[in-house]
């Protein structure tokens, strides 16, 4: 609007997808990264979810990049890591900072939400608390601001050992549910055994 009403006002968009990293108030990572640290099974809804985050210094850097850069007025950069992850590639990476083995179960999408655990899965995007593929372009950041995003699992572990031993505050969403899924988890599990022996 205030473009619109100025058309000469200068300006530079920046434009992050999620962004994540140590001191998170969101506590999106945090989500799995109490579940690993207790050991038990990591419930996740199957599906096709890929997606690129970027870590906060990352993102904090490309703000300084375009300070005074008249290069870069009128235009628009996406920042976001390299790397596309999926959900089960993103739980593993948080489980590879931690030196954790991850006990990860993934269940159809329904059962997941009929039992009530979507309402506290981590928001990555959009209305519904879901991953879906959102895989920004950020080539015209590498090439005009010299962008340089931090390795995904080197800032992932950074993220995941500062939660671990730094973080005092409340549990992550649904926690007080988390022997229903660990419950979950392991049911599915033995039911899908079962009937995988059949052939």
């Amino acid at each position: 609007m205030l473009c619109r009403a100025h058309p000469r006002f200068p300006f530079t968009i920046i434009r992050p997808p999620v962004v994540s990293g140590p001191a998170d108030p969101t506590l999106r990572a945090y989500y799995f990264i109490q579940r690993l640290l207790d050991g038990g099974e990591v419930l996740l809804p199957r599906g096709d979810y890929h997606f690129r985050q970027v870590y906060s210094e990352d993102l904090a850097g490309a703000f300084l990049a375009v300070l005074g850069n008249v290069r870069c007025l009128g235009k628009a950069y996406n920042v976001a890591s390299r790397e596309i992850v999926s959900l089960r590639q993103h739980v593993e990476s948080i489980a590879a900072g931690l030196g954790a083995a991850p006990r990860i179960v993934e269940i159809p999408h329904p059962l997941f939400e009929g039992r009530g655990f979507l309402s506290d899965f981590p928001s990555y995007h959009g209305p519904r608390p879901l991953f879906p593929c959102i895989v920004p372009d950020i080539a015209r950041a590498e090439a005009e601001l010299d962008f340089r995003p931090t390795p995904y699992g080197e800032w992932m572990a950074l993220t995941a050992g500062w939660f671990a031993q730094a973080y005092r505050g409340p549990a992550s969403a649904g926690y007080p549910r988390r022997q229903e899924e660990i419950r979950l988890a392991r049911e599915y599990r033995e039911q899908e055994a079962k009937f995988l022996s059949r052939f």
